[in-house]
C-alpha cells in the first residue's frame, strides 16, 4: 500500500515527463495532500472527494482549478490502479470534474494590436536617437516577441524554447520541435510576410552574437546588457505583458494572441478549421474550436441572407 506521495514519486520514476508536467501533478497531489494528509491511497473515496469539492469549489478554487485537479489526481490513482499498487476496482476521481461556466473568448481588438506596435515602434526609435534604455529595452527584441506571438499563435513555452536551428529563413519556416511541445510531436509553422524581417534580425543579432546553433534563439539576456539572466525565462515574457498591458489599459498575453489569430483564421474565406488545429498544435478539433470567438457581425450577415 501506498501514500499519496510514495505513489507520487512511482509515478515519475515510471514516466518520461516534461518539468511542467511533473509540477503540475505535483500540485495536485499537495493541494490532496493539504486536504486529506499524507493518508493512504485507498483511504480515499468518492465521499471524501465530494466533500472536498464542496468545501473549495469557487470558495477557493475556481471551476478550472478544480477540474485540472481532478484530471491529473484521477491519472495518478489510475496509474496506481493498473500497476496494481492500489488495492481498489474504481477510480475514486471517476466524474469528479464539474461544468465551467462559459466564458468570452479571450481575444486582442484590433486597435489594441496596432496601439501596442506603435508604442514599443516609439521605444525603439527612442533608444536609437537619444542612446538610453526604455522600459521595454531593447525594445526590437520586444517587438520581435511580440510580432512572434501575433503572427504564429505559439505557446510561450514553445517561443522560449526556439533555438537557432528551428528557424530556416530560406524557406521562412518554424520548427517545434517534438520535447518542446505539448502533444510531443514536431511541427512546422510557416513565417509570415510581416514577421519575417523581425525575425531574420534576430537571427542575424544571434549569429552576430556568436550564439550556437542548439541555443536559446529568444535570449533577452544575450542581446541586452541590463540583463544577466542566463536564459530568458517565463517570467521574464511574463513581465513584459504585464507592463505592456499596463501601458495599454487592457490585459493582453501570447495566450490571447492564441486566441486572437485561430479566430481571425476563421474569418478568411478559404477558413479550415484542421489547418488552424495544426497551427496551434492541437490534438483535437473539439479544443481549436474553443479557441475560437464568435463573430456577432458574420452571423449578422448569415441572418440577412435568410428570406
Amino acid at each position: 500500500m501506498y501514500l499519496i506521495s510514495e505513489l507520487l514519486r512511482e509515478y515519475f520514476a515510471d514516466r518520461d515527463l516534461k518539468p511542467s508536467t511533473q509540477q503540475a501533478y505535483g500540485v495536485a497531489a499537495r493541494a490532496l495532500i493539504r486536504q486529506m494528509g499524507d493518508c493512504l491511497m485507498e483511504e480515499i473515496d468518492r465521499k471524501k472527494i465530494l466533500a472536498w469539492r464542496k468545501e473549495v469549489l469557487r470558495v477557493t478554487l475556481k471551476e478550472i482549478s478544480w477540474n485540472t485537479y481532478i484530471r491529473e489526481l484521477k491519472g495518478l490513482y489510475q496509474f496506481g490502479i493498473d500497476r496494481g499498487l492500489i488495492s481498489l476496482q474504481q477510480n475514486p476521481f471517476q466524474e469528479c470534474n464539474v461544468r465551467c461556466p462559459k466564458r468570452p473568448s479571450k481575444t486582442v481588438q484590433s486597435d489594441v494590436m496596432s496601439n501596442a506596435r506603435h508604442l514599443l515602434a516609439n521605444m525603439e526609435r527612442e533608444e536609437i536617437e537619444w542612446q538610453q534604455w526604455t522600459e521595454f529595452y531593447p525594445a526590437w527584441f520586444w517587438r520581435t516577441v511580440f510580432e512572434t506571438f501575433a503572427y504564429t499563435g505559439m505557446r510561450a513555452n514553445e517561443v522560449i524554447c526556439l533555438r537557432l536551428d528551428d528557424i530556416d529563413l530560406h524557406k521562412r519556416m518554424i520548427r517545434i520541435r517534438a520535447e518542446v511541445a505539448k502533444t510531443h510531436e514536431e511541427r512546422w509553422i510557416p513565417i509570415h510576410e510581416t514577421l519575417h524581417p523581425y525575425m531574420s534580425r534576430l537571427v542575424y543579432a544571434a549569429k552576430k552574437k556568436k550564439i550556437a546553433s542548439g541555443e536559446q534563439l529568444f535570449n533577452l539576456n544575450v542581446y541586452s546588457v541590463r540583463h544577466m539572466k542566463p536564459n530568458t525565462n517565463m517570467d521574464q515574457i511574463g513581465a513584459f505583458y504585464k507592463k505592456l498591458s499596463a501601458k495599454l489599459g487592457v490585459a493582453i498575453s501570447p495566450h490571447r494572441f492564441r486566441h486572437t489569430l485561430a479566430s481571425r483564421l476563421m474569418k478568411e474565406p478559404d477558413r479550415d478549421i484542421h489547418t488552424v488545429k495544426e497551427l496551434l498544435g492541437h490534438r483535437n478539433i473539439s479544443t481549436t474550436m474553443k479557441y475560437i470567438s464568435v463573430d456577432f457581425e458574420q452571423m449578422r450577415e448569415l441572418l440577412n441572407e435568410m428570406r
